[in-house]
């Protein structure tokens, strides 16, 4: 019977081999990874990464997320919310909005998602892209889900043409609001921001800073503004993160918000 014998050196080749390709491998995972988590450059020194969805797969993480589907009727709105108006596409959350939604029993429809965990001091940011379409109302935020009997409200942004009047000019707004005293509270501080660029034509990062004594606001990576928020004078609680887009009553035709990450850091120590 014949015998064949493989040089060492091309046993040593293929265990070379299979290494490198363990290694293009480990490398591979280890910059996905790094791309996914990369910082924006604006989180504040002595933060970490505690919670993050970078949209980056096929469809929603109901692991993390709930969608957003109460009605908001009443007060200037009329909006179903449906699941069917949120999806991840190209590494977004897609919100869209949709002009009287047969869906939606012919009025107008939008959604949004709101995160099943809960946080409260750290550092809160989202890179989006508003919606074009005028009378939808995009934000985001957080908000306590689990006891309504007192709840904070953060705003670190909401888009609406609504604050455009009477001077045309593009504005956000940056609210803190208190839900825990019988009806709502607006701290003073929270405004109505002009803007010197249009938040429709491109991606900008929405910041927000919340620690025991006050919130403050960032975009793209500058201050914007900062409200008074004690702990020993309002209960603070903790609250969900909320990604979602409404209709306005006047609202006239479809739109879509888009939503490339949001990332939560809580302090290191």
């Amino acid at each position: 019977m014949k015998r064949y014998y493989i040089p060492q050196f091309c046993l040593g080749l293929v265990f070379l081999t299979a290494s490198c390709s363990k290694k293009v491998s480990e490398n591979k995972i280890a910059n996905e990874k790094s791309k996914a988590e990369v910082p924006s450059g604006f989180v504040p020194q002595g933060y970490k990464l505690s919670f993050n969805d970078e949209f980056e797969g096929k469809s929603l993480d109901i692991t993390k997320w709930d969608y957003r589907l109460a009605a908001k009727i009443g007060g200037g709105y009329s909006s179903n919310q449906l699941e069917d108006n949120v999806s991840i596409n190209n590494g977004v959350l897609l919100v869209k909005g949709v002009f009287k939604d047969p869906k939606a029993g012919g009025i107008n429809s939008g959604g949004g998602v709101i995160s099943k965990a809960h946080f409260r001091y750290g550092y809160y940011e989202s890179r989006v892209k508003t919606q074009d379409g005028p009378f939808w109302h995009s934000s985001f935020w957080t908000y306590n889900t689990k006891d309504k009997t007192r709840a904070t409200e953060i705003d670190v942004f909401e888009r609406d043409s609504e604050y455009d009047k009477p001077d045309g000019i593009i504005k956000i707004r940056q609210n803190v609001i208190q839900h825990s005293s019988g009806k709502p509270i607006t701290l003073k501080g929270s405004i109505k921001l002009p803007l010197n660029f249009d938040p429709s034509a491109d991606y900008h990062i929405y910041g927000m800073l919340w620690e025991e004594n006050q919130v403050t606001f960032y975009i793209d990576g500058k201050l914007t503004n900062t409200i008074s928020y004690p702990a020993s004078k309002y209960p603070h609680d903790d609250t969900a993160i909320w990604l979602s887009m409404i209709a306005r009553n006047t609202a006239t035709a479809n739109t879509a918000c888009y939503f490339d990450y949001v990332r939560f850091y809580s302090k290191t120590n």
